[in-house]
C-alpha cells in the first residue's frame, strides 16, 4: 500500500487524538503544548483568512509578556459543525475532560 503525505499527517492526527485522553492524563505539559501546536496548524490550514496575517497584540500578564493573536476561533470552536474534526475533539477533551467522542 502507498500514502501520500496528506494521508501521512491525516493518519498521525487521527493516533494522536484516540491516544490524547492518556498522554493529557500522564504528561500533561507535554499534552497541552503539543494541542497548541495541533491547533495552530489547524488554524493556518482549515481556517485562514487570506495571505495577511491577523495582527498580534502584546501586553502584561502577570509580570511577563503576553502575546494574542486572533484566530477566529468564536467562529468555528461554536456549536457541532467542526466537531469531527480530530483537533477539535482533542480540545474538547482538555476543556472538558471528557474521552466522549
Amino acid at each position: 500500500m502507498r500514502s501520500n503525505r496528506r494521508q501521512d499527517f491525516q493518519g498521525a492526527q487521527w493516533q494522536l487524538g484516540e491516544v490524547f485522553p492518556k498522554f493529557l492524563e500522564q504528561a500533561p505539559v507535554h499534552a497541552v503544548r503539543s494541542l497548541l501546536s495541533v491547533l495552530a496548524s489547524y488554524v493556518a490550514r482549515e481556517h485562514s483568512h487570506g495571505s495577511s496575517q491577523p495582527e498580534e497584540s502584546t501586553f502584561d500578564l502577570d509580570s511577563r509578556t503576553a502575546r494574542f493573536v486572533p484566530d477566529f476561533s468564536y467562529v468555528w470552536d461554536q456549536g457541532h459543525a467542526y466537531r469531527h474534526d480530530d483537533e477539535l475533539k482533542m480540545l474538547d477533551i482538555f476543556e472538558n475532560g471528557s474521552t466522549d467522542f
